[in-house]
């Protein structure tokens, strides 16, 4: 009750001072250049994999907060969300089926680890979220067959074919020189000849069905040359019909010396982060338009790791995410996995206690409601980006049917609680003739942009001490309605908030 009491109306009912009006360039019938159709999974996440057990639990205590997480984000898209598990970590690591703990060693500190065994038990996670999908990412640094066996077999047990939407094979090969499990000059050739005669034999050794069940890629944020996916697909990687799906790895990395307006809260930043892919996901679409493009592991990291809720779990980051989010589904990625870890500030929420973090919701996971609700439970829901020619302001419309139906506006002014009255600016949005009214559904955060826990959407917030439930916030509605007026729709939007405009 603490925590909603700080949220209450009282707490949000700062005045608030208007300025600079915005007319946004609206069409009503859905543009070219608007995206394919949005998968329902678009949202969705991806696990370190010695953080697996602390995120599902096991058979005897699942856990579920996280479950009830979940289940928030697929209520909203009618679907099932698609969870990558894997990473550097799970590459490397070996399996004891006589390991009675999940995975040993315990994790420690801040790190990503290399040296991690797990045990029968780890795989029971897969069953305490009933309904998601999932990815595995089968071990290939090594070259370890026989682990690789055990760990996909214990895998695709756990998880069945019907919920098993790809196995992955290994994790940032384009590091591999560098990391010393390839010997120097391993290329895209090498790596595509050497993936082909793995997953084939994967086949073989769990039965799997035939046809395309097989993530593959994984590159790193770095891109190390001479990767990329041209190169790799030049080389024949699509031999066999085995590609379901490649995924790519983005981080985009925040300076907190130059101040959260030039890069967390800027999306000309997010912007220029996620065109670094477009030669990727051009060629993917030019040349293989059936393979599903993937950010199979996403996120964003400060040059200062430590400072958890200073630089990285702060409420800016849920404007980032959902702004993330819908510029790559404008730019036709079929899904974003945001990279989940409990050693992790940049997650969406913290799963158990651990290194003197206690479990809670973080500010990212409300940006992943906003786009949720903003995609919907219709299959023909379709995304565009709106030009603002503003760093401060991101805009998106979304189309059903080829008819507009929703508005996503970030402010990304910053404003903090105590640095005076919350400027808001008022974003003219031309409707359809014979709409009266619009509503309007609110991300917004008592505390401003610099603060952890004072988020809410749509008045409702989400904590560990209700589970991970939903929870109305007193004095706050799910939607405001807004008068059409010559057919124009005048929507009021604070500084460091983002709305949902239903049409």
């Amino acid at each position: 009750m603490t925590a909603l009491l700080v949220l209450s109306l009282a707490a949000l009912a700062v005045s608030q001072t208007t300025c600079q009006s915005v007319t946004l360039n609206l069409q009503q019938k859905v543009p070219a250049g608007a995206s394919k159709l949005i998968d329902s999974s678009f949202p969705s996440f991806a696990i370190q994999g010695s953080s697996f057990a602390s995120y599902t639990g096991n058979a005897s205590h699942p856990n579920t907060f996280s479950r009830n997480l979940i289940r928030s984000v697929e209520e909203r898209t009618g679907g099932p969300l698609v969870v990558r598990v894997g990473g550097t970590n799970t590459d490397y690591s070996n399996f004891n089926p006589d390991q009675a703990l999940p995975v040993t060693p315990p994790q420690q500190g801040a790190g990503i680890g290399q040296k991690f065994v797990f045990g029968p038990v780890f795989y029971e996670g897969f069953r305490n979220w009933p309904g998601t999908r999932w990815v595995y990412d089968v071990p290939f640094a090594k070259s370890n067959k026989t682990n690789s066996q055990y760990e996909a077999r214990a895998a695709v047990d756990n998880i069945g074919l019907e919920n098993l939407e790809a196995l992955e094979i290994g994790n940032e090969v384009d590091l591999y020189v560098k990391q010393g499990s390839r010997p120097a000059g391993y290329g895209p050739a090498e790596f595509s000849a050497d993936w082909r005669a793995y997953a084939d034999w994967l086949v073989g050794a769990l039965g799997l069905p035939a046809g395309p069940l097989f993530q593959t890629l994984t590159l790193s944020s770095a891109h190390a040359a001479p990767f990329s996916a041209q190169s790799v697909f030049d080389a024949g990687i699509t031999d066999g019909n085995l590609v379901k799906s490649v995924s790519l790895h983005h981080y985009e990395y925040t300076n907190t010396t130059t101040g959260l307006q030039s890069t967390l809260m800027n999306h000309t930043f997010v912007k220029d982060g996620l065109n670094a892919y477009l030669p990727d996901f051009e060629y993917m679409q030019a040349h293989y338009p059936n393979v599903q493009v993937v950010l199979g592991e996403s996120g964003r990291y400060t040059d200062k790791q430590s400072s958890v809720d200073q630089s990285e779990g702060i409420f800016g980051s849920a404007l980032w995410t959902a702004d993330y989010l819908l510029y790559a589904a404008s730019l036709n990625v079929t899904r974003v996995n945001m990279q989940l870890g409990q050693v992790f500030g940049y997650v969406a929420w913290h799963p158990i206690a651990f290194d003197g973090l206690q479990p809670e919701v973080r500010s990212p996971y409300y940006g992943h409601l906003l786009v949720a609700d903003f995609i919907g439970k219709s299959k023909a829901f379709r995304v565009s980006e709106v030009q603002t020619n503003d760093d401060l302001v991101a805009a998106y419309a979304g189309y059903e049917q080829d008819q507009l139906r929703r508005v996503a506006i970030i402010n990304y002014k910053v404003w903090q609680k105590g640095s005076g009255a919350r400027p808001a600016r008022t974003f003219t949005l031309p409707v359809p003739r014979g709409v009266r009214s619009v509503k309007v559904q609110t991300l917004t955060s008592s505390g401003g942009a610099s603060v952890n826990g004072t988020a809410s959407w749509a008045g409702r917030t989400w904590t560990y001490e209700n589970n991970g439930v939903g929870e109305k916030v007193p004095g706050l509605d799910e939607f405001t309605t807004v008068p059409v007026s010559g057919g124009r729709a005048n929507v009021k939007i604070g500084a460091s908030e983002a709305v949902i405009v239903h049409i």
